[in-house]
């Protein structure tokens, strides 16, 4: 393929999922036609066939897109934090707060692909995992490494006094559940131990609590001020990962 129909086909590609991008906003996952997103891109709905196959398809590539957007802002959020050695040296925790801070925003910002992703599932559409999975990993990801940064930078990981059990080896937790965590930090490549890792997914199962709740309206009758109450929030989980 030449250079030039490349890029006209990335082109039209990208118009596509914008357009798919509007309509979701405007009717929802469940309601989304390609006779609609073809009509708005200004194509036949054959030609949009040859860039997805029919409704699902496009869908997986919106749920995808909105994995990875909201996991670039939460990178993207670390990675500035932890580039500042001052704010660093005051706050080790710093880049794990601007993670979790840019994990909400996006939310708030992004509402349907937000709820695409995390929302009620579509009717008649599974996601595959061959090509979901990666993309919906990349913020957990990114939060298990922040922490094993951060207890380095903040002195944490030195391990338990003499003669006591390591809290981070997981010795308190159920077998099963023990070896599920040994297991998904082998496959995931996670420097973290068992103990470690379940308080890591206990935050991040609050933390994204909190975030669904606020970006679907549910915290009104519950908050007076949720920016308040998220940083309380988050303020506690890190006590439990120090």
């Amino acid at each position: 393929m030449s250079t030039v129909r490349a890029q006209r086909r990335a082109e039209l590609s990208e118009r596509i999922l914008e357009a798919a991008q509007s309509q979701l906003l405007e009717v929802g996952p469940a309601a989304l036609s390609l006779r609609a997103v073809a009509r708005d891109v200004g194509v036949a709905v054959s030609a949009l066939y040859r860039y997805h196959a029919g409704r699902d398809e496009l869908l997986t590539a919106l749920l995808v897109r909105a994995f990875d957007d909201h996991a670039d802002a939460v990178q993207a959020a670390v990675e500035a934090a932890e580039d500042d050695d001052e704010r660093l040296a005051a706050d080790p925790w710093a880049a794990l707060r601007a993670g979790t801070a840019a994990y909400r925003r996006w939310g708030l910002e992004h509402p349907a692909p937000f709820g695409l992703a995390y929302g009620t599932p579509v009717p008649g559409y599974t996601a595959p995992a061959t090509e979901t999975v990666r993309a919906g990993a990349r913020c957990g990801d990114l939060l298990v490494a922040a922490v094993v940064r951060a207890r380095a930078r903040a002195g944490s990981t030195a391990g338990a006094p003499a003669g006591a059990q390591d809290p981070d080896d997981g010795h308190d937790l159920d077998p099963a559940h023990r070896r599920h965590l040994e297991a998904l930090a082998a496959r995931r490549g996670y420097d973290a131990g068992p103990g470690l890792l379940a308080r890591v997914l206990e935050v991040f199962v609050v933390v994204h609590g909190f975030v669904v709740m606020d970006v679907f309206g549910q915290l009104r009758p519950l908050s007076d001020d949720p920016d308040r109450d998220f940083a309380a929030l988050v303020e506690r989980q890190l006590q439990t990962l120090r």
